[in-house]
Parts: C-alpha cells; sequence; structure tokens
C-alpha cells in the first residue's frame, strides 16, 4: 500500500490546538521552506547540517523543494496558525538503489520538540522508504546531539560505527521492503 500523501501527527500534547499535517514538500512551499530554516535556532540548524549555517543556500532549498522523486523526497510538519501554514518540522531522504538503503535527516522547530513530530517525521521516511524498495535506514548526527540521538533510539535504530568525522555517529535500522508505489517504480 503506498504511504498517503498528507497525514497527521499525533502529539504527544494532543496537539494544543494545532493538527501538524505530514505531507509532501513542493516548489509552492519554498518561501514557508525559507522561513522554518530562518526561525530555527542557529543550534538547531548546526545540528541539522552537521555544521554552520547561517541562511539555507538557493541549492540546498531548491534541493528539499524537488518533487518528491524515486531517489529523494522531503516531507515538512505544517501546522495552521492565524489562518496561515507553518511549517514547524522538515525531514529528507536520498535513496540509495543499490544498496538498497536510505539516508534520513530531519529537523523540528525549536518551539515544537519534544511532542512527537521528529517521531511522526521519521516513521512517515521509513513507510516511504520502504515502499520505495529501501531494506535500511540511517542517518548520521553529531555526538552531542542528545534529542536525535534518543529519538533514534526511541524508533528503534541501533549505533553502527562512526562515520568518517569522528564527532559524528551513524545509526540505523532494517526494514521491510512493502509494495512500491507506480510514481517510485516508474522512476526506476
Amino acid at each position: 500500500m503506498a504511504p498517503k500523501e498528507t497525514v497527521f501527527a499525533r502529539l504527544r500534547d494532543g496537539g494544543a490546538g494545532h493538527p501538524v499535517a505530514i505531507r509532501l514538500a513542493t516548489p509552492g512551499d519554498r518561501a514557508g521552506v525559507r522561513q522554518y530554516f530562518g526561525a530555527i535556532s542557529l543550534r538547531a540548524r548546526y545540528n541539522r547540517f552537521l555544521g554552520a549555517m547561517g541562511t539555507l543556500p538557493e541549492p540546498v532549498l531548491a534541493y528539499f523543494l524537488q518533487a518528491a522523486r524515486a531517489d529523494r523526497l522531503t516531507i515538512l510538519a505544517t501546522t495552521r496558525c492565524d489562518g496561515c501554514e507553518i511549517v514547524v518540522g522538515e525531514a529528507c531522504y536520498a535513496f540509495d538503489a543499490q544498496a538498497p538503503r536510505v539516508e534520513v535527516a530531519l529537523s523540528v522547530h525549536d518551539g515544537w520538540q519534544g511532542r512527537g513530530i521528529g517521531m511522526a517525521l521519521l516513521a512517515q521516511l521509513e513507510t516511504r522508504a520502504a515502499a520505495s524498495g529501501a531494506l535500511c535506514v540511517f542517518g548520521d548526527t553529531l555526538l552531542s546531539n542528545d534529542a536525535v540521538i534518543g529519538l533514534a533510539r526511541a524508533a528503534g535504530y541501533a549505533p553502527a560505527g562512526r562515520p568518517t568525522d569522528w564527532g559524528q555517529l551513524r545509526f540505523e535500522k532494517q526494514v521491510a521492503a512493502g509494495p512500491q508505489p507506480a510514481s517510485a517504480a516508474a522512476g526506476r
């Protein structure tokens, strides 16, 4: 079964009046994604990109906003505030069909952390990765990023050694490949 295009996350605080939708990013999300990355703390940006990044460079923004492809996609966690949709989290993956595995990365706005959005984003990436034929999902994080390390452990990921940078940790999880959606199969 192909993943739904939009799902609603069940937050630990019940949503506090703000339901959170998780959906694919589109080119129309340019302003929202730019605003999101401008609003998160420098530390959150540092953790997300594994190094210093002041503003989101145009090539990175363009990469995030490409329509879902067989080899990569970006999903957003959004909510409505004063009638406007705002981005409160993002996650993306890059699919390596040769392995077959998926590398994931994500972030959640500082003010929305600890509510289950990261877990919901990660679960949606895993579902989409399995539907695309991936057998393994992995990610790298800084050894100082306790929030992501805790999220990975809670989601069933195990440490898988260190990447080339001594200050990082790699975590991975095996997933069962599911039926491939027509869009993913056609892209290969």
